[in-house]
């Protein structure tokens, strides 16, 4: 790698660092040229890519964003908190479009731990508010700079379009860097109605065991590991929320929940299938 980068600064072309970049590592696996491995390979895509994204390719959706009132109770906030995988939660004021700041679970527990008096006020922290149009690696800098790590997505008449965090950020650039201790384990539920509801990150073994399938030569050459692979690489890109996507062997695959980077949650449902007998006589 640091070879690689030593050829990249020593060439005397008046092309700009990215073109040049772009150059060798189109060329990393010809004769002559330096050899990058899969990961560094990954980890200079997502650089070259993430020059042209925008924060509101990346950001969560106004829809999704999960937010507190600022006149919540301490006990609604702490039961509210306990049931919610996020550290930090926005405050709002009238309405989601009045966000007041943001609020760490660190400082709630704080206040549990000292017995201090409660006041969402006194624990709510700034945050940036950017347009949907402003460059990701800008923002990256301006969160680094201010230490802020969450900026709320803002159109011209100051209504909120999305939420963005610095982990969002870094995830895109170097994958998913949740640490599993605090994550469901990845399910597959079949419901009363014969039809699946499964989490994208399902291990892809799994996933076959459970329909009795093979992957073809072209999926096992993509190399893919879980469920969200298999469905991105039928359609080439991430999937839009409620799209449905037909698998060849007699599966169809609605997506239920996803983001601009990843399917999360999918439902899965046989061609004509119909509900078990003993369900409809209970009925």
């Amino acid at each position: 790698m640091f070879d690689f980068f030593k050829n990249l600064f020593s060439r005397t072309s008046k092309k700009r660092v990215r073109d040049q970049l772009q150059d060798l590592l189109s060329l990393a696996n010809e004769e002559g040229e330096p050899s990058l491995n899969r990961e560094e390979r990954f980890l200079m895509n997502n650089i070259l890519e993430m020059d042209q994204l925008t924060v509101d390719e990346l950001c969560v959706p106004r829809a999704d964003i999960k937010a507190v009132s600022r006149t919540i109770s301490y006990e609604n906030l702490v039961t509210l908190v306990s049931k919610s995988p996020h550290t930090r939660l926005p405050v709002y004021g009238n309405d989601l479009d009045d966000i007041r700041g943001i609020v760490h679970i660190k400082d709630l527990y704080a206040i549990c731990s000292s017995k201090a008096p409660y006041s969402l006020k006194k624990i709510t922290k700034r945050c940036l508010f950017v347009s949907p149009s402003r460059p990701v690696l800008h923002l990256l800098m301006q969160m680094r700079v201010t230490k802020t790590p969450v900026a709320l997505v803002v159109d011209e008449q100051g209504g909120v379009d999305g939420l963005i965090t610095y982990g969002d950020i870094v995830e895109a650039l170097v994958g998913d860097m949740g640490d599993d201790d605090f994550k469901e384990e990845p399910f597959l539920v079949k419901k009363r109605d014969g039809t699946y509801e499964a989490d994208a990150r399902l291990e892809i073994d799994e996933f076959l065991q459970e329909f009795d399938l093979t992957l073809t030569e072209e999926e096992e050459d993509d190399e893919i590991e879980t469920l969200g692979g298999l469905i991105f690489s039928l359609v080439g890109r991430v999937p839009d929320r409620k799209e449905i996507i037909p698998h060849p062997q007699g599966l169809e695959f609605e997506i239920l929940e996803a983001n601009p980077r990843r399917i999360v949650r999918v439902g899965i449902r046989r061609f004509n299938i119909e509900a078990p007998s003993e369900v409809s006589e209970t009925r």
